[in-house]
């Protein structure tokens, strides 16, 4: 909830973004402090990474709600993040492997890979920023304003509903992690195969741009709270 003179979120935006970019580089780099000293270097990076990343991931899901104009306009502006986003991962996967072959040195090529993903996480946030941020700029001055006299207590109280659905986003980041972690195990050591796990994710992030077409179709013959019901119940079952 911090606000800044350029808005409440899109300052976040390049904040989440440099702080990635930055934490993202230092976990991939072999500091040599050996096998416990590196562990606990990349547990260190890794939080302080993925810290600047949910700032960013928020940010830019709050700038959405900024900039629709009606609930319809909200939901196009999700999917197409959702379909660009799939997209681009789809895309930095396939730059991954050239540079993974070209570079066969994981020492290198890991660090080498996080610092492009870095450079380009960066300069699209830069970009993003400078598009939306005047439309945070008036509304965190109005917030401003009417949250000036907020006590403590309400401030504390407006949070109490928030808490079931973050411990409940946690633990799915946390299942979602352990899955992966299962996955390249699997393949690797149980098949024999772990190129086969690039195959895996390219079709789920396939599966993941079409589905985003059924969003809108769905949005407008149910409501928000049942279509996201339905999508945690359906993606619980399938993993």
């Amino acid at each position: 909830h911090a606000r800044w003179r350029k808005g409440q979120y899109s300052p976040w935006l390049l904040i989440g973004g440099i702080t990635c970019a930055a934490g993202s580089v230092l976990y991939f780099t072999n500091f040599h402090l050996g096998v416990a000293g590196n562990a606990v270097v990349f547990v260190i990076f890794y939080t302080i990474a993925y810290a600047g990343f949910n700032f960013m991931w928020i940010s830019h899901r709050a700038m959405a709600g900024l900039m629709g104009r009606t609930p319809e306009e909200l939901v196009r502006l999700t999917i197409s993040g959702t379909q660009m986003g799939t997209v681009a991962s789809l895309a930095y996967g396939f730059l991954y492997e050239r540079i993974r072959q070209g570079i066969p040195d994981a020492n290198q090529s890991f660090p080498i890979t996080a610092l492009v993903f870095g450079g380009i996480l960066v300069l699209s946030m830069s970009v993003v920023y400078r598009n939306v941020r005047h439309y945070d700029a008036e509304p965190a001055k109005k917030r401003q304003k009417e949250t000036a006299m907020a006590s403590l207590g309400e401030m504390l109280a407006s949070l109490i509903p928030v808490i079931p659905y973050g411990l409940s986003y946690i633990l799915s980041i946390g299942a979602s992690t352990l899955i992966l972690s299962l996955l390249v195990y699997y393949f690797t050591y149980a098949v024999g195969r772990p190129e086969l796990l690039s195959v895996l994710m390219t079709v789920m992030a396939v599966v993941r741009f079409a589905a985003t077409f059924f969003v809108a179709p769905l949005v407008k013959r149910f409501d928000n709270k049942t279509i996201y019901m339905g999508c945690v119940l359906t993606g619980s079952c399938f993993c």
